[in-house]
């Protein structure tokens, strides 16, 4: 009789919870921001009873807006959603049936009036769902920034260092996104700022993105429609010192179903530079000190046009084409004096001179197709040719001495095909999965020695989700790799790049994310290829075909929290990295210095990183930045154990002076930082800018970089060896206060237009010459 018994109540009990679930209602919606037609993350959304409004339930929307109410019994309530600086709004609901979607629902931004000021509170600035943290553009930022460069400036984390490389908290290989879809920094020199909606930063890329990728920006534009649109953006110098310009202009005409498109960012630079570097060196009893002073005038220029179409041919599939073709150059040209001494005696001193030529072109073409099953079902193709061809030559005169010269002509070209495929398996589901094969082919025009091809196939899959307000991520990327070098010959290997990620939002608004990540760093033409290099008389480097991809695992917990209209993040963070490539540094026999590329061995960083985005007074926008860390590296060979600890600083200010008036200030700094034999720094580095918006379509302004510093040295280095030690800087002369004048002109007829963002892969790593 037990059993029976047992049976019976457990029937009972299963009955009751299944009554009280069915007699249970759930209310949900979607909160959106109605100005900008966005979600509104952690709005508060509270039940009340209408007789005495008293509070029955509450909940905030998460990172997409949503929310769900469940429990509620049927009846009669009062539902309120509000948010800072927005006005809240009610509903009066009959809750008859056991589910209630209200749908979208637009809150408004609040305005009040002081005479005749009309002050708009604002919005946040920031924040995060634990992959992306999205940083909105408001209204100081666009005054201030002319174009997507100056505005990525003003993101806390981001470095943009005077010659507009990008950096993120310290990261070097990062992808950048217009709308989804890849460019490059070019790209945003000449996208106008106020196209721009808001900004997300992806520090932890899963398996749908390339193995090599430290971190993703992608730039949201504000939606657009048909018609004509243009901008041209003019700099000139003001002061004789120096120039540093980057004039650009943008056109788009939509006709029918196609959208045309041209554009030109041109980059000019010109500094003084010193470049001094010293070798010390003991062989046999003998001490030999070399020291190099180059007295150079930079000269750097760079022109990239880029054209192309969308067309349309309905709702559901776009087609594309995209080119850009690149020359530039960078040359060093001026005076040197070369020393060695033995002993303390000196056994020449000669005068001499340095000339560059240096010619370069980079060109790329793209394909693309995608095609739109339904708003949570699509599928995108992507053809791509890159080529890179260079002919780097310097020649080293002297009067009373031998001339030497070197000379270096790299050849680099890929092939490209990938396929995406994206589907919502439902609502909280999200399923990501696709292929990438990509052809490389590396050569150095004058030695027949080094023929460098690859193939590399790449496959990924990657699932998603978000149980209100818990959410994760896994993923697995496998990439084979085939490698044919003449001097190492035929190898070939196969690699796995998991990712996995969670994160949990709470009532209070704070969020913790815990991420893994593997990666790869590849090494690149100029470290691959055995062309020697003489850098003066007493040091030389030489390339490596047999180096090694470096891989790395990378931890990450954060913790992130709005308030008000401000966010404020920090994270915890180890990274190992293996087989790290470098440059590894001996005396020979000879007593000369030379320099090899190698595996050096096993790299590990790990410390703490801060990020904050703040509005104050409504007038000022600030977003600092801070990175502390212990870099350790352990070589495999003789160089031992190195630790050091580093630190990372950046901030961003735009502040409104006037209606139509606005300024922005930017500082850098990174202490320097050692890895195996090399240390590395720069100085500090910060910029001033001034904008006066007049009439509808102009802006005008000034901009200085290191007013008041009149020197930088924007590279050094130190490398210490058992019988040697070498070191070396480059260092600008400026004027007191360097000024540079823009203006930017708009234009447009019509509706204006959208361009479709495009796939741009960036294949080549060229190292840094000067600044």
């Amino acid at each position: 009789m037990k059993t029976p018994f047992k049976i019976l109540v457990i029937t009972i009990l299963v009955g009751l919870v299944a009554q009280s679930v069915q007699s249970s209602s759930v209310i949900s919606g979607r909160i959106y921001d109605a100005d900008f037609s966005e979600p509104l993350p952690s709005a508060t959304v509270v039940l009340l009873n209408p007789a005495d409004s008293s509070l029955m339930a509450g909940v905030i929307s998460n990172y997409d807006g949503e929310f769900h109410i469940s429990g509620i019994l049927p009846g009669n309530y009062l539902l309120e959603i509000g948010f800072i600086g927005f006005h809240s709004v009610s509903h009066l609901i009959d809750l008859s049936e056991r589910d209630l979607n209200l749908g979208d629902i637009y809150l408004h931004a609040q305005t009040h009036e002081i005479g005749e000021a009309l002050i708009v509170a604002e919005r946040r600035r920031a924040g995060s769902n634990g992959v992306l943290t999205t940083y909105h553009v408001n209204n100081r930022m666009e005054k201030v920034s002319a174009t997507g460069v100056d505005v990525l400036s003003l993101i806390p984390g981001v470095q943009i260092d005077l010659m507009q490389n990008l950096t993120i908290q310290g990261r070097q290989n990062i992808k950048v996104l217009v709308n989804n879809i890849e460019r490059d920094l070019n790209f945003l020199r000449q996208l106008d700022a106020s196209r721009i909606l808001k900004v997300e930063v992806n520090m932890a890329p899963g398996a749908g993105y390339e193995a090599v990728t430290d971190g993703v920006i992608n730039v949201i534009l504000k939606e657009r429609e048909t018609g004509w649109n243009g901008h041209v953006h003019v700099e000139a110098p003001i002061t004789q010192n120096e120039y540093y310009l980057f004039p650009n202009f943008g056109l788009n005409v939509g006709i029918g179903k196609f959208n045309f498109f041209t554009s030109y960012d041109g980059e000019f630079s010109g500094f003084d530079i010193e470049e001094r570097s010293r070798h010390t060196a003991s062989l046999d009893g003998l001490t030999r000190d070399f020291t190099s002073v180059q007295e150079v005038v930079q000269d750097y220029r760079s022109h990239r046009f880029h054209y192309g179409f969308d067309f349309y041919l309905n709702e559901r599939n776009l087609f594309n084409f995209y080119a850009y073709t690149n020359p530039f150059s960078n040359e060093h040209d001026g005076n040197l004096l070369h020393r060695l001494t033995e002993n303390g005696e000196t056994l020449y001193s000669h005068d001499g001179s340095k000339r560059d030529n240096d010619r370069n072109n980079r060109s790329f073409y793209s394909l693309y197709y995608r095609h739109s099953f339904n708003s949570n079902h699509e599928i995108s193709t992507d053809v791509t040719i890159f080529r890179f061809k260079g002919e780097n030559q310097t020649w080293f005169e002297f009067d009373d001495a031998d001339d030497f010269s070197n000379s270096v002509n790299p050849y680099q070209i890929n092939y490209s095909m990938k396929i995406d495929h994206k589907i919502a398996l439902n609502e909280s589901l999200l399923l990501r999965s696709g292929f990438r094969h990509v052809r490389t082919e590396m050569k150095e025009r004058q030695n027949d020695d080094f023929r460098y091809r690859e193939n590399l196939l790449g496959v990924y899959s990657e699932i998603s989700g978000q149980y209100g307000r818990f959410g994760f991520g896994s993923g697995i990327r496998m990439e084979e790799r085939k490698v044919s070098e003449q001097t190492v010959g035929d190898y070939s290997d196969v690699d796995f790049f998991p990712s996995f990620r969670a994160g949990f939002t709470f009532e209070n608004g704070h969020r913790l994310e815990m991420r893994y990540t593997r990666m790869i760093s590849r090494p690149h033409i100029y470290q691959m290829n055995p062309q020697l290099m003489m850098h003066d008389p007493m040091f030389s480097s030489v390339g490596n075909p047999a180096l090694k991809p470096s891989f790395s695992n990378n931890f990450q917990l954060e913790h992130s929290l709005g308030f008000g209209s401000g966010f404020f993040s920090s994270q915890l963070f180890f990274n190992h990295h293996s087989n790290f490539v470098g440059g590894y540094t001996e005396l020979n026999s000879s007593g000369l210095l030379e320099r090899n590329y190698l595996n050096l061995g096993g790299v590990e960083q790990y410390g703490i990183e801060m990020v904050a985005a703040v509005n104050l007074l409504n007038r000022v926008s600030i977003s600092p930045y801070v990175k502390v860390y212990r870099n350790i590296s352990e070589s495999t060979g003789n160089i031992g154990r190195v630790t050091d600890m580093a630190v990372e600083t950046a901030f961003s200010a735009a502040v409104e002076l006037g209606k139509s008036t606005s300024a922005s200030v930017m500082f850098q700094h990174n202490s320097p930082v050692t890895t195996f034999q090399n240390k590395y720094w720069h100085d500090a580095l910060y910029f001033i800018t001034l904008d006066q918006k007049i009439g509808k379509n102009l802006t005008a302004g000034l901009k200085s970089a290191l007013p008041l510093s009149g020197t930088f040295a924007y590279h050094a280095f130190e490398i210490n060896g058992n019988d040697f030690s070498s070191n070396a800087s480059g260092n600008i002369s400026l004027s007191e206060l360097p000024l540079w004048f823009y203006a930017r002109w708009q234009f447009g007829g019509g509706k204006n237009i959208n361009r479709v963002g495009r796939d741009k892969e960036d294949f080549n790593n060229l190292p840094s010459k000067g600044f």
